[in-house]
């Protein structure tokens, strides 16, 4: 009888460990089961996360790139109409002389009064002036070069070959006044090849054209100045920002700092300047693709 007992207690007690380790093995089975699903959702979760962030990154430099774009395409257009501006102010001081003059004054007297006039005249930064031509070639102001007024130009040509006077005189007889593009000469720096977009127009007193021209290249340096500071405030998210570095290695615009474009992205961040070229390598080849591409790296 006591070793029934016994025997019924073993069974009970390996009966409890048996329940024990199973339950305990389900626990284990169920928990592992439980972290893979943890792990499988957190990296769904971390995946799901990058795309939308990808995308969010993506969006705001398309963005700023139709921006740029938008704004390169204006710069022609903004000139144009800032020329045609200064030519119609022009004009209005050389016909309200002219008409002040009638009073008394000599022909030869009310001209050069408006060449006094509008000698003086900058605009642009000093790159704007006027110039006045007669229809006989004759040069009658040329603010930026006065030792070519009182010549015939009717031959000068521009460095492509135009012959700019004999053209500008032939547009205002035809139409009275239009643009005209060529390549010139400009204020302060050397050289002749600079393209250049001038409005002329008539002043049918004397067979005049009164004329002024601006620089593509100046008006697309002051567009390009006047993005990067607009591109410098851009934020999106928490930490988001936009940077605009040259394809030569020229930082422009990083973390809402603007830089001068005169130094290398490896300088100005020059803790670690192997590790800025490494990066600055990524962005170059990744710019090259036809659609761009993303980067990665780790920075603080």
């Amino acid at each position: 009888m006591h070793k029934k007992v016994d025997f019924i207690k073993y069974v009970q007690i390996w009966g409890v460990i048996f329940l024990l380790g199973t339950g305990i093995a389900l626990i284990i089975i169920d928990a592992t089961y439980a972290y893979r699903d943890f792990r499988l959702r957190a990296d769904q979760i971390r995946s799901d996360y990058i795309a939308h962030q990808k995308q969010v990154i993506k969006q705001e430099v398309m963005r700023v790139v139709d921006i740029i774009q938008y704004k390169k395409s204006q710069s022609e257009k903004i000139t144009k109409r800032k020329i045609k501006s200064r030519v119609y102010e022009a004009f209005s001081i050389a016909q309200n002389i002219y008409q002040q003059g009638q009073k008394g004054k000599r022909e030869a007297e009310i001209q050069q009064m408006v060449v006094n006039a509008l000698r003086p005249i900058r605009f642009e930064n000093g790159s704007g002036y006027y110039f006045i031509t007669r229809f006989d070639g004759v040069e009658i102001l040329f603010a930026d070069r006065p030792g070519m007024e009182g010549r015939n130009l009717l031959t000068l040509q521009d460095t492509h070959g135009r012959p700019v006077i004999k053209d500008m005189i032939a547009l205002a007889r035809q139409t009275g006044e239009g643009f005209y593009t060529y390549h010139w000469t400009k204020p302060g720096t050397h050289g002749s090849d600079f393209k250049k977009i001038s409005y002329i127009k008539r002043f049918a007193p004397w067979d005049w054209l009164i004329g002024t021209g601006l620089y593509v290249d100046d008006i697309e340096a002051e567009i390009k100045s006047d993005l990067l500071a607009d591109i410098s405030r851009i934020r999106f998210g928490k930490e988001g920002y936009i940077f605009v570095n040259r394809l030569n290695g020229d930082a422009l615009v990083s973390n809402g700092k603007r830089f001068s474009g005169a130094g290398k992205l490896w300088d100005v961040f020059n803790d670690n300047p192997e590790e800025m070229k490494a990066i600055f390598e990524k962005e170059y080849q990744a710019a090259l693709k036809p659609h761009g591409d993303y980067i990665q790296w780790v920075w603080i």
